[in-house]
This record gives structure tokens, C-alpha cells and sequence, in this order.
């Protein structure tokens, strides 16, 4: 079997799990380079629905000292759902994905836009340097020069960690932050 489709296949078993939902025991022999994965954690209270969908230019695999099992995904647009329902898009240059814990770390310049909070202003948006989102608290915490835009009336805040539900409809500041109003709002 060939070195790529070796590690399609660990990248299967090992991060993403099994159709069943089940975690799988993750091989420790296999390690290299995937370009263009995409990967689908299915969602175990919503039968037949989707955590998250990922799409990433390239994935680096391969055995670590501690956890077993590493998975790095690189350049990567992801669909994160609620409840069977997709809340957000997110893209990043870089992000691993935790079967086990359901989290998703991105880092290097990472993009939120709701898919369900919309306004006048557009769709609610959040911009960080890194994010981490648990699907099993519907939480999104945003670390790092955090700019949040919302879209029902323009409202602009700036600071250095944030925390929000899923779709960013409810955003709480970690710490001193900024609030920019629209030309509307003044």
C-alpha cells in the first residue's frame, strides 16, 4: 500500500474517527504528508449530522512522545455546526483538530463569520490570532489582537481575548478591551 494512502487512512482512523463515532486506537507507525484532505467528524448527538467539516491544503501526521497522535492541518476552511445546524465558517493558516476533547486550535490569523447572526451590517465576524472552539460548550474563545464585528448594527470590539457562542451571537470580554461605535450608533 502506498505511503499516502497509509496515511489518508490513519488521518481517518486516528483524528477524524470512524462513521461510528467511535474513537479509533491511532496507528503509531505511519507518519508524512497529505495534500488536499478534507474530513468530516460526524456529530454522536445528532445521528447522520456533522461536528465539523474541514477542508486543508495539506496535513502533516505522525507519532508523538505523549498524545500518541498528532494531526496538523494547514490552510484550512472549516464548517463548525451546532445541534446538526452549521453556525460558522472558519478559516485559518494552520489548526489541529481533537477527536476526543470535539476542539478545534486554530492559529497564525484566524477568521470567524456567523452563518446564522446576520444584520443590516452583514454577518457577524470575529478576527484572531488564535482560536479555540469546543463543540461541546458551543464556545469559541478568541485570543490574541481580537477584532469582533457585529452584524446587526456595526458594532466594532477590539481586545485582547474574547469569548462567544458558536454563531458569535453572545461575545464576553476576557480582560480590558475597546469599543469602536458606527457612525449610526455616535
Amino acid at each position: 500500500m502506498r505511503a499516502a494512502t497509509l496515511l489518508a487512512l490513519a488521518v481517518e482512523a486516528g483524528s477524524v474517527g470512524l462513521a461510528s463515532g467511535k474513537p479509533a486506537a491511532p496507528p503509531v507507525s505511519i507518519g508524512g504528508t497529505l495534500q488536499g484532505v478534507t474530513a468530516v467528524l460526524p456529530d454522536p448527538k445528532h445521528p447522520g449530522k456533522p461536528l465539523w467539516k474541514l477542508l486543508a491544503r495539506s496535513v502533516d501526521a505522525g507519532p508523538t512522545g505523549l498524545s500518541g497522535y498528532a494531526v496538523v492541518l494547514h490552510d484550512v476552511a472549516a464548517t463548525l455546526y451546532q445541534n446538526g445546524i452549521p453556525e460558522a465558517y472558519m478559516t485559518a493558516p494552520r489548526a489541529v483538530g481533537d477527536q476526543s476533547t470535539r476542539t478545534i486550535t486554530a492559529t497564525g490569523g484566524v477568521f470567524i463569520k456567523s452563518l446564522t447572526d446576520r444584520g443590516p451590517s452583514g454577518r457577524s465576524t470575529l478576527r484572531a490570532d488564535r482560536v479555540r472552539w469546543q463543540a461541546d460548550k458551543n464556545q469559541v474563545l478568541a485570543t490574541g489582537h481580537v477584532a469582533y464585528k457585529n452584524g446587526k448594527n456595526g458594532l466594532i470590539l477590539r481586545g485582547p481575548a474574547f469569548q462567544a457562542d458558536t454563531a458569535l451571537r453572545t461575545l464576553h470580554s476576557v480582560g480590558a478591551g475597546r469599543i469602536i461605535l458606527p457612525r449610526g450608533l455616535r
